[in-house]
């Protein structure tokens, strides 16, 4: 039997692999879908925290700023070589020039 958490954590499963609805606005259609909300190791967690502390500020912003460093840290050709969803480059940080890290990042 699941306890509560597990039956979350399904629930979020179930969630992410269903097809998303689509709705019609001014006579186009749209597909309505749900945030992503990743699930971080434990100890993930504890790191992204100390890291937000000493940014000062909240997690979800200190993840925005770690994801602004990667295109400095990976080739784009490799990640854009096995993208799976080519309908959002121009959203995607890799399909532009990498920026220099931040240094506030780096050196705290």
């Amino acid at each position: 039997m699941l306890d509560d958490n597990q039956n979350l954590t399904q629930a979020g499963v179930n969630a992410r692999r269903s097809v998303p609805a689509a709705t019609k606005a001014q006579g186009k259609t749209f597909t309505a879908y749900k945030p992503y909300t990743p699930q971080f190791s434990a100890a993930a967690t504890v790191t992204v925290r100390r890291l937000a502390w000493a940014l000062g500020c909240s997690m979800p912003a200190a993840v925005s700023r770690l994801v602004e460093l990667l295109p400095s840290l990976y080739a784009a050709e490799t990640v854009c070589s096995h993208c799976q969803d080519k309908e959002k480059c121009s959203l995607c940080s890799f399909k532009t020039a990498a920026p220099t890290p931040p240094k506030d990042l780096i050196y705290l």
